[in-house]
Formats: C-alpha cells, structure tokens, sequence
C-alpha cells in the first residue's frame, strides 16, 4: 500500500482508485474526542462538541451532536442523535434514544429510554421516562415515573403507567386483574380485599392503588 508523502494529523485515511493498493487523505477527522485527563468519551459528529472548552468529568456520548453542550456536566450518559444534546451543567443523567432528554439543561438524575423520552425536562430532576415518548408536562418536574408509549406523567412523585389505550393491568402469571375503569380487581383469590369493598368501608379511598414507599 501507497500513500502520500505527507498527511494531516487525525484525518481519516481512505483508498485512492480501485486497485486497494493507494490510500490518499480522505479529508475528514475520525468524529470522536477521547479526554482521557478528565475521562470523557464523545463519538458522533458534534458529540461533545464543546469539551475541550470546559471542566465537565465523567461523560460519555454515543450520536449525532449527543451531549453537544456540556461545559461542567459530569458523569452523564448519553446514547442517540441529539440525546441530551442541550446539557450544560447537568449530572449523573442517562438517556437512550434519539432526542432523548434533548432539551435538559442543568437538570439531575433523570433516566429516559426511548425516542424523544424526558423531551420536556430543562431543569427538572430524578424523573424516569421509559417508552416512545414517554414524557412529563413541565421542564422542572421532580420525581416523575411515566411508563409506556406517549405517557405523560402530570405531577411531581407520582406514576404513570400505561397510556389511554391500555384497559387492563395483569399482575403475576395473570391472575389478579385491574381495570382502567378503576371498578374492581378481578381473578382474585378467595378472601381478597377488592377495591369496591375497600371503597364500601371508607370514603377516604376512591378506587385508587398506591404502590411504592
């Protein structure tokens, strides 16, 4: 293999004609940054685009302009086209999927799986939005569960599960049912409490489940 007789440093190499016997400088730079003196990994064209810029620590970046803004943000992870791409100062945050948590920019510890998940947080925190477009409805929620395609989960420390088409919740190998409609638990074992005899004692509980500490 040939090759010319001078080349510029990081640009990528590629075959020159079809005989696979010349290489020539192809022109472009391999799209990745390695920081190894405060471990940070960036690859995708403008995947960290501003590292070199700053004191972030930790993060690692995966897509196209994935974690493009971080300044101090540390120990974020990141993996999709624009996943987290608006991220300055936030911390400990992971996210797979395109668009996914897009628009954080200071907010913590918040998880998103799925395409465009968590797209509404900017400075909220500790939210987990799991599914395609699983989301919450303000930019500073905190503590915010929504699971399953296009939830949205409305209030801080609640959760969400299941979308407006979901009727039933199967519990175990099926044979505890809720209903969407709130009425009752069904296939239940001989003794159960149902949600109608719980309603039936007490008006303080309206056909609800809580789950959780």
């Amino acid at each position: 293999v040939v090759g010319p007789g001078t080349a510029t440093d990081n640009h990528l190499a590629v075959f020159d004609g079809t005989t696979g016997k010349l290489i020539k400088d192809g022109g472009a730079v391999l799209p990745s940054v390695v920081d190894s003196a405060n471990h940070n990994m960036y690859m995708g064209l403008g995947s960290g685009a501003t590292q070199t810029l700053n004191t972030a620590n930790g993060n690692t970046s995966f897509g196209w302009e994935s974690l493009a803004s971080v300044t101090i943000g540390t120990d974020n992870t990141f993996v999709g086209t624009d996943a987290g791409a608006s991220v300055t100062s936030g911390v400990e945050n992971t996210a797979v999927g395109s668009e996914a948590l897009g628009q954080n920019i200071t907010g913590n510890y918040n998880t998103s799986l799925g395409y465009s998940a968590g797209a509404e947080i900017v400075s909220g925190s500790s939210n987990t939005c799991i599914g395609h477009q699983a989301d919450v409805n303000s930019t500073t929620a905190v503590n915010r569960i929504a699971i399953g395609a296009e939830v949205i989960c409305a209030t801080d420390n609640t959760v969400s599960i299941g979308n407006s088409s979901v009727t039933s919740a199967i519990f175990g190998d099926g044979t505890a049912i809720l209903h969407a409609d709130g009425s009752a638990l069904s296939n239940l074992p001989a003794g159960s409490v149902t949600l109608a005899a719980i309603n039936a004692a007490t008006s303080d509980v309206h056909n609800s489940v809580t789950l959780g500490n």
